[in-house]
């Protein structure tokens, strides 16, 4: 079962979560090197909270998320991140998850 976002406690739970989010807002992100630009760019914060600020260190350990499994919190649904980044990978795509969350949310009321 996925930890509700009012359960997120870590900061590797909150970068996480960031780096769902950065794959939603970004389609077509798919290689690991440009998740991980984004991530520094976008979640420097997380980032640092979660592998501190030893650049070695912060490259291996997001090196290493991108295949960690990460649950969605809207649909339960649990992949890697890269499987994330290959089901968002187009906009089409990504329409079809806002989709199936929607489905979710009916269901849930």
């Amino acid at each position: 079962m996925c930890k509700k976002i009012e359960d997120i406690y870590s900061p590797l739970d909150e970068l996480k979560a960031a780096a769902f989010q950065t794959l939603l807002l970004h389609p077509g992100t798919t290689e690991c090197q440009d998740w991980i630009d984004i991530l520094l760019e976008e979640c420097g914060i997380e980032v640092v909270d979660a592998f501190g600020n030893d650049p070695g260190n912060v490259y291996a350990s997001l090196f290493n998320l991108w295949e960690e499994s990460y649950c969605d919190p809207a649909t339960g649904i649990e992949n890697s991140f890269h499987e994330w980044a290959s089901v968002f990978a187009t906009n089409h795509s990504l329409d079809s998850y806002y989709k199936l969350v929607e489905v979710y949310e009916k269901d849930a009321r």
